[in-house]
């Protein structure tokens, strides 16, 4: 029944979302709102009187709505709508169990994504925010309602179909729409709202698991994350309540598969970050700066870090457990506002964490087949190369798991181990007692190692050290910090590696970078300027498609960001014979490039991504920053 119309756009009602959207409306031009069967008779009644006179019914009075007993709840659905085999036969198991519970979830999320004019979705496919400071959890409960999503505009309101709670659901989503939010209201299955109650539950215990077993949480986990409760007595760092924020967000970022937490100090207050896929969102901002300083010092003293030190950066370690799995967190310090203050950076390191198999890094095929060729060798350096942040240790653990780790002596040196892997021995480095990439690396060749996982070559002492392994009959892996795979020779001569040396040692370089995937539901289309595509293409050498997508800021129910995760590009050198030719000869960076581009797979990581946003797969503005990075190298 329409309720108003603007301009274009036409505000919907109806009393049953099994119904399905006739075809004559528009779907971007439309808002709908469920109402109750009462409230949808009198919108009836007044749309007659209005248009139609009081001889005419837009709607009968003796039509009634969907039953709500199963069994007559599935005759009404066969009646009234068009249904396939599959359909029939699942309003026909309703029918004859007189009950919802023997249909399986996945019969039921597909039937209520068709059938009903919304889409009804389940809880274990979004990531549900903790909290909200516009309405409280005690009143969502009350309307079984939940939070989906929130952001600075818009509010995303799951709720449980149920006619006679209904207009409370109304009554709380117009008093968020007071504070200035829209507000978009999306039914929710209710077995999928209890089973999101209890992990909640769960959550909590879980999260009682963190505190020591002196410590007492004394209220609700919503309680214990209002800063604006607190008492000076309760911001103390002792509190077990500042202890509960702190093990709350490390537990947030874990279950949001944060790689990082930023507790950072703004001028008059603190916040919270955490970084998802290479992205910062804030988790906590506008925290009252004595709670923030408090949790900072909290998390020193968990991470044995000097309390009274300010003025120096600090660097330490927290280990806990989560969900039963060991977590290992880097705690890094720096002084900040004049050394008035601290920011303190968590990276979270799973202690079990499974890396994935090369088959699955997403590498172009012919890049995976060079570098398991260069794998399967018995001496020599594979070096993978890119800027801090671009998966160069996931790449390089990905590729140990492959090895035969029972036949092979597999040894590492890393600062830090990232994660433990079964089978190969994990040395940290510890400069403190002495313990140098450098110095370790000589004692690892004492050790008899087949393959040497070397964490990266920081310095000519271990520059010279890695390519004399390469030479006695040790496969090394390791890092490098260079822009590009072409990069890396130019890098290794200034570490004084003398070009014959890189000739013989090193077999296969290989860049990568990571760069943020649109997400294939939200994208919006546009068209590139001229200039754009003049510009690119001669950066590239690829021309921009007519229409090439970029994100969506505020993001839909299947990312909340706009993005996808991110998704892997690389370029590779190997370093065959008419390489080690070329390097003898001291030949110039754009031969080198020139060659590999003639006798490899080498593909520029540039021209890789402009392929990936004509694709749809990558913004045009991501994109451009790689070649920023580029330009960087080109420079030095």
């Amino acid at each position: 029944m329409p309720v108003m119309t603007q301009g274009p756009g036409i505000l919907l009602a109806h009393y049953d979302p099994h119904v399905p959207l006739p075809a004559c409306f528009h779907k971007e031009n439309l808002q709908m709102v469920l109402c109750t069967w009462s409230a949808f008779q009198k919108l009836a009644e007044a749309w007659d009187q209005r248009y139609a006179g009081p001889s005419a019914k837009a709607y009968s009075a003796d039509s009634k709505p969907p039953p709500s007993v199963p069994r007559e709840w599935a005759e009404w659905q066969m009646t009234h709508n068009a249904l396939t085999e599959e359909d029939r036969n699942a309003l026909e198991k309703i029918k004859a169990t007189d009950s919802f519970d023997d249909v399986s979830p996945e019969w039921e999320y597909w039937f209520s994504r068709k059938i009903k004019g919304e889409s009804c979705i389940g809880l274990d496919i979004v990531d549900v925010p903790q909290e909200s400071k516009r309405v409280s959890a005690a009143t969502l409960k009350a309307v079984e309602a939940v939070i989906l999503f929130e952001n600075h505009r818009l509010m995303q309101l799951g709720y449980v179909l149920n006619w006679d709670r209904f207009n409370s659901v109304e009554t709380v989503s117009e008093q968020i729409r007071r504070q200035g939010l829209a507000v978009q209201l999306i039914p929710v299955l209710p077995r999928d709202y209890n089973r999101f109650l209890e992990e909640q539950v769960n959550k909590t215990i879980q999260l009682s698991k963190f505190i020591k077993q002196d410590d007492v949480i004394p209220d609700s986990l919503a309680d214990s994350i209002d800063p604006a409760q607190f008492t000076d007595e309760q911001l103390d760092p002792k509190n077990v309540k500042v202890k509960l924020i702190a093990e709350a967000a490390i537990f947030a970022a874990y279950k949001r598969g944060a790689s990082d937490i930023l507790v950072e100090p703004q001028i008059n207050d603190y916040r919270i970050r955490f970084t998802i896929d290479g992205i910062n969102t804030t988790f906590f901002d506008g925290m009252p700066k004595q709670y923030g300083t408090n949790i900072v010092l909290h998390l020193k003293v968990r991470a044995g870090m000097n309390i009274t030190e300010k003025r120096l950066p600090q660097d330490g370690k927290i280990t806990l457990s989560i969900r039963g799995t060991p977590v290992e967190i880097r705690a890094a310090t720096m002084p900040v506002l004049d050394s008035q203050e601290e920011k303190i950076t968590l990276r979270l390191l799973s202690a079990t964490i499974r890396f994935p198999n090369l088959d699955k890094l997403g590498m172009h095929p012919g890049h995976l087949q060079l570098m398991r060729k260069a794998l399967s060798m018995v001496n020599g350096i594979m070096i993978v190369t890119g800027p801090t942040g671009s998966g160069k240790t996931t790449t390089l653990y990905s590729a140990i798991q492959e090895m035969d780790r029972e036949r092979l002596n597999v040894c590492s040196l890393e600062d830090p181990i990232e994660t433990y892997i079964p089978g190969i021995s994990q040395t940290q480095v510890n400069e403190v007692i002495g313990l140098t990439f450098a110095r370790g690396l000589r004692a690892l060749l004492r050790q008899a190692p087949h393959v040497i996982l070397l964490g990266e070559i920081r310095d000519r002492e271990v520059a010279q050290i890695a390519v004399q392994a390469a030479n006695t009959g040790h496969l090394v892996l390791t890092t490098l910090h260079t822009n590009s795979a072409s990069g890396t020779f130019d890098r290794l001569q200034a570490l004084d590696v003398e070009a014959h040396q890189i000739a013989d040692a090193v077999r296969l370089i290989l860049a990568q970078r990571l760069i943020p995937r649109l997400c294939p539901v939200c994208r919006k289309s546009r068209r590139p300027t001229e200039l754009e595509m003049v510009r690119i293409e001669k950066q590239s050498g690829v021309r921009l498609n007519p229409a090439i997508y970029h994100a969506n800021t505020i993001g839909c129910r299947n990312c909340h960001k706009g993005y996808t995760g991110r998704r892997i590009i690389t370029e590779i050198i190997p370093v065959d014979a008419g390489m080690r030719e070329l390097l003898l000869k001291g030949q110039t960076h754009a031969e080198i490039v020139r060659h590999a581009e003639q006798h490899s797979a080498f593909r520029p990581i540039m021209a890789q991504a402009m392929e990936l946003v004509n694709e749809g797969q990558v913004d045009l503005k991501d994109a451009q920053k790689l070649f920023l990075d580029f330009q960087a190298e080109d420079f030095k």
